[in-house]
Parts: C-alpha cells; sequence; structure tokens
C-alpha cells in the first residue's frame, strides 16, 4: 500500500513539474506601446500648475530686467537688493516698501 501511495505521488509531481516546464517556455505576445510623455505633462495638473509658475518668475525677471534697462542708475547695494526684493516670490509688506523705495530712488 504505502509503494502504491509513493508511485502515485512521484507520478503526480512528474506531471506537475512537466506542466510548470512547459508553461515556462511558451512565447508570449510582445506588446509595444507608445507615450507621448510632453502631452501628459502639459496636460496634467501638476504640468499646468508648474508652467503657471514659470511663466510668474518669467513675468517677474522680464519686469525687472526692463525696469533695470530703463533706471541704469542703481549703486551695486541697491541694484542687489532690487534683484532679491524683486524675484523673490511670497514678499512681506516691509519688502513691498523696500522694493518700492529703490524703485523711486532709481527713478530720480
Amino acid at each position: 500500500m504505502n509503494s502504491r501511495i509513493h508511485q502515485i505521488g512521484w507520478t503526480i509531481a512528474a506531471a506537475f513539474i512537466a506542466v510548470l516546464f512547459a508553461s515556462g517556455f511558451q512565447g508570449t505576445a510582445e506588446k509595444v506601446g507608445v507615450v507621448n510623455v510632453s502631452k501628459l505633462v502639459t496636460t496634467s495638473d501638476f504640468g499646468k500648475s508648474s508652467q503657471a509658475d514659470i511663466d510668474k518668475l518669467s513675468a517677474a525677471r522680464k519686469e525687472m530686467l526692463q525696469f533695470v534697462s530703463e533706471n541704469p542708475v542703481m549703486n551695486v547695494d541697491e541694484a542687489q537688493k532690487y534683484r532679491a526684493l524683486s524675484l523673490k516670490t511670497p514678499r512681506t509688506e516691509d519688502e513691498n516698501a523696500q522694493l518700492a523705495t529703490i524703485k523711486a530712488n532709481a527713478a530720480a
């Protein structure tokens, strides 16, 4: 009886190994896809908010460069302070007042 169960166990194990071996070497169909990353970035919420931030920074830099080209007379300390304050995105009321003072002095 024991040898009969032992033979059935080996037969089942051999059949199981044969199924695993046969299924492991089957060719699978290759899948190829194309992703338009540019469209994905521009249409996502993160991409839109990033583009808005870039546009704000660009506008601030253009405004700063235009003001400096129109008012080239500033000392080095005022110019550095003007650059730092005009490019700072969250400005306090005190910093806005300092920026307005520097602009008024440069325009005068």
